[in-house]
């Protein structure tokens, strides 16, 4: 598993899009999501996803202040730029993943906060 990750995210459109981190999505022309270094697109990130796992404990950004948590047992609802859970938040590129709402005519970050417990894969 990779332990969070930090996006940098870019909307010149002017409309709001909700967009899956990271789930089978096209972006639209006008939005990039790509880590901070610029290392990694969008879609070498899902992939990432599928194949390793991203695991957290919290998100928070200077950008997005809607984000939707999708599990297998459902969804949760968090409407801050900032959120530190007791529970691990883990991104499979499949049905675990969170959804953000991206503001129209903007840039920011969005950061999945590292899970401080030690990870044991079994």
């Amino acid at each position: 598993m990779i332990n969070g990750f930090l996006l940098e995210i870019n909307n010149k459109n002017g409309i709001e899009y909700e967009i899956p981190l990271f789930r089978v999505f096209t972006l639209p022309d006008g939005l990039s999501i790509k880590t901070k270094n610029g290392d990694y697109t969008y879609d070498s990130l899902l992939l990432m996803a599928k194949s390793k796992n991203f695991i957290g404990s919290g998100f928070q950004s200077d950008l997005i202040k809607k984000v939707n948590l999708f599990t297998r047992q459902g969804v949760l609802h968090f409407d801050s730029s900032v959120i530190s859970l007791d529970i691990k938040i883990i991104i499979d590129g499949y049905e675990n993943y969170l959804s953000i709402l991206v503001p129209p005519n903007n840039s920011g970050f969005f950061q999945l906060l590292p899970n401080i417990e030690p990870v044991i894969d079994l």
